[in-house]
């Protein structure tokens, strides 16, 4: 996908928006997740689990973002889900979160970035950028 699918800045013509699949099997969380991506321009689907996301990945189209929770319930958690994500589009910026980054961050590839739970917007956009910027602009980073 090209940079002027990121920006709005292509002409007159508004680019489409850069498509997040959030994965998170606590309710609350993925609605307050999905308003977040959606406010900094995403168009966001959802998944209760790994595997739900895992078909939404390999029958839904292209995803520029994949935000998802590591510990979930399924035959799927979330670092299992993030390298099948990486094997079906290498491109796709993935953010992993996790209560318990000093558990998780060892088994997980070191391309991934990592956002400790709780977050806000700030923490979210310094990793996965805003409608301005591209989601893979920023390096690889954990954000306690």
């Amino acid at each position: 996908m090209s940079e002027d699918s990121f920006n709005g800045e292509a002409g007159d013509q508004q680019s489409p928006a850069p498509r997040a699949l959030v994965v998170e099997d606590q309710d609350d969380v993925r609605a307050i997740l999905c308003a977040m991506l959606e406010e900094l321009g995403f168009e966001v689907m959802n998944a209760i689990n790994a595997d739900v996301a895992h078909a939404l990945l390999t029958a839904d189209g292209r995803f520029d973002l994949l935000l998802t929770d590591v510990n979930m319930p399924g035959s799927l958690d979330g670092a299992q889900l993030a390298a099948l994500a990486r094997q079906i589009d290498p491109s796709m910026k993935v953010v992993v979160t996790s209560g318990r980054i000093d558990e998780v961050a060892g088994r997980l590839p070191s391309d991934l970035s990592i956002l400790g739970k709780p977050f806000g917007m700030e923490e979210l956009v310094a990793v996965v950028g805003n409608r301005r910027h591209r989601p893979d602009e920023q390096a690889s980073d954990v954000v306690a």
